[in-house]
């Protein structure tokens, strides 16, 4: 089963890490765009959920140790952890390249623009206002 974790700040990348080399597999996605930083347009990559990221384990074997890895917040439901349903994994999968990189085109959304979403398991529901 996937659950997802709550990290600290900024340590999505160390969290992942930490809980791959205790073998579990974590989805932690990033999103690649362009911003303008100090008056200049560059590459940007971000984690496309901050603060979050995905892992499947085994609940029972793995909540305690995960719930007290450095970096970890908590496990989202914290007593009783909520699974996150595979067809939103894969969904965020799909999206991916072979760097688990979600490449946002410029141009693609408009800022403030509401997005209806066609396929997936948030099929015909509407996205809020988008902000980068």
């Amino acid at each position: 089963m996937w659950y997802a974790i709550y990290t600290k700040r900024g340590k999505e990348d160390s969290v992942t890490e930490r809980l791959q080399d205790i073998g579990i597999n974590v989805l932690n996605p990033k999103l690649k765009l362009r911003k303008f930083k100090r008056s200049r347009l560059v590459d940007v990559i971000e984690p496309l959920f901050p603060c979050y990221l995905f892992a499947a384990f085994e609940k029972a074997r793995y909540t305690h140790l995960i719930t007290y890895t450095r970096g970890v917040r908590y496990i989202v439901g914290k007593n009783n952890p909520v699974s996150v349903h595979d067809d939103v994994i894969n969904t965020i999968k799909e999206n991916m390249d072979e760097d688990n990189l979600t490449v946002i085109n410029p141009g693609q959304f408009l800022k403030g623009e509401r997005v209806l979403i066609k396929d997936g398991p948030f099929k015909d529901m509407n996205g809020g206002s988008l902000s980068f």
